[in-house]
């Protein structure tokens, strides 16, 4: 293995050494040690030199590889080394682009718009989140070159960091929430027929941008809060009632939805663990495949964005394990978030 092989490891499978934005810090001081986390104004932060990751609690808030740092002589750090060898100073965007599409993968081109990135641009694998920002105009970056040069690797554990749009989108959305707000359930569905897109990326989209700005509560009043959970899970089970959603990703909304009602001290929302058993039982077929690809390295792009896929959502659904009081139902949700740390641990 080479550093080269680092690099496009992290970009296909959204980790490092096994670690990512579902680890918890336990995990990663596992492999890199105690000695590299401290306390930071955002929480928490584990830097390693190249590896870097920022936590909320006990949660991934971003993670993944500065490298720009490497070209001032800064060590990427021992199980790196161990694992790919000596590292060099500067990463060509062209050649990860090159080593990433040879395994399967094409990293989207993703729009900038005033992010203070100026002279910069940025990739993104849709399967992993990660972003890669590379140097493209030297001067208007007021940084030295080569263009080319790749400035940082990150991804994040939140879902709003990977979805695709851009400043008029998301005003556009933002309105079409407001005036959803204004709307009776039974007028929802109507909207909805003058509203969305035809079946296919687009509507994909379109249904991830409204569910995740209808999910926005930061200084809300109380009562907004409350209307924006009640039009959320309206739209969760409307997604589900026009094929948007499966089975599995219903119960993970509404396990969601769920304990955010019960936070806010709503008596009519469901338990949560009815939606976990509600995911279990969803699942179940596909328990066999997951144990398997949690034994080995996956082979093949269709084998890795399959592994992303399962752990993401096995970390999802675990966090509700808390709200678990069945100790049958405790039990079946352990067999899958014991294959967390596996899928893509061998990658």
């Amino acid at each position: 293995m080479d550093d080269l092989e680092f690099f496009a490891d992290l970009l296909t499978t959204g980790t490092v050494l096994g670690l990512d934005h579902t680890s918890t810090p336990a995990e990663v001081e596992r492999v890199f040690g105690p000695a590299h986390t401290y306390a930071a104004p955002s929480g928490r932060m584990t830097d390693t030199g190249l590896v870097e990751f920022g936590w909320w609690d006990e949660r991934v808030t971003y993670f993944g590889a500065q490298v720009h740092r490497l070209r001032s002589g800064v060590e990427p750090g021992g199980p790196l080394v161990d694992r790919y060898g000596p590292f060099r100073e500067l990463l060509d965007v062209d050649d990860l682009l090159t080593a990433v599409r040879a395994r399967g993968f094409d990293p989207e081109p993703v729009p900038r718009w005033g992010d203070g990135n100026a002279g910069y641009a940025e990739y993104r694998e849709p399967s992993t989140g990660m972003g890669v920002l590379h140097l493209v105009d030297p001067d208007e970056a007021g940084e030295p070159g080569p263009a080319g040069r790749v400035a940082k690797m990150l991804g994040s554990g939140d879902d709003r960091r990977s979805v695709r749009w851009d400043a008029d989108e998301h005003r556009s959305t933002t309105a079409r929430v407001r005036h959803l707000l204004k709307l009776d359930d039974a007028d929802l569905e109507p909207w909805l027929d003058g509203h969305e897109p035809a079946p296919g990326p687009e509507r994909t989209d379109w249904w991830r941008h409204l569910r995740l700005v209808a999910s926005q509560r930061h200084g809300v009043a109380p009562a907004e809060a409350v209307r924006r959970l009640r039009l959320l899970t309206a739209l969760d089970r409307l997604a589900v009632d026009r094929g948007v959603d499966g089975e599995a990703d219903a119960a993970l909304a509404l396990a969601a939805t769920s304990a955010e009602g019960h936070g806010l001290g709503l008596a009519d929302v469901p338990p949560v663990q009815d939606a976990v058993r509600r995911w279990l039982d969803a699942v179940d077929g596909e328990y066999a495949e997951a144990r398997e690809l949690s034994g080995r390295r996956p082979v093949g792009a269709d084998e890795v964005r399959r592994a992303r896929a399962l752990r993401n959502r096995i970390h999802d659904i675990g966090a509700y394990g808390p709200h678990v009081t069945s100790s049958a139902i405790a039990d079946r949700l352990r067999a899958w978030t014991d294959l967390r740390p596996l899928l893509l641990g061998a990658a």
